[in-house]
């Protein structure tokens, strides 16, 4: 049996994208960006019970490093026995991450194109839309 069931995904937040509508008068001209813009990325892990437990905000793209960083700091947080429902993003299941999981903190990982079974995403599906 287990203590706690965390769902753990990342999400990016590109910072220079812009209401998708807007109102035109006749003959007036809409300038659009053409460079994209600074973006960050958002590692999270949320409980049933706890709620949010764990995030990280940086401005990389998500690695393997950075990944085994989080699950080390989530897996300081953890109470008692832990699973972390993760979905199939190779960092996910790396070789970098053996020495994270042991025992008490194991992964499981959910099959592919299967994000509606991964709370979290109606989290950063919230946070997105604000």
């Amino acid at each position: 049996a287990y203590d706690e069931i965390l769902y753990v995904n990342e999400t990016t937040f590109h910072l220079w994208e812009k209401s998708s509508k807007c109102w035109l008068r006749p003959g007036m001209k809409l300038l659009l960006l053409r460079n994209r813009g600074p973006s960050i990325t958002m590692i999270g892990a949320i409980s049933e019970n706890r709620g949010l437990v764990n995030y990280e905000v940086f401005s990389n793209n998500n690695n393997a490093d950075l990944f085994k960083n989080f699950l080390s700091n989530l897996k300081a947080k953890s109470i008692g026995r832990t699973i972390v429902v993760l979905d199939n993003l190779k960092i996910h299941y790396s070789k970098k991450l053996e020495a994270v999981y042991d025992h008490d903190f194991k992964e499981m990982l959910l099959p592919t194109y299967s994000s509606v079974l991964n709370p979290i995403e109606r989290l950063w599906s919230l946070l997105k839309r604000k």
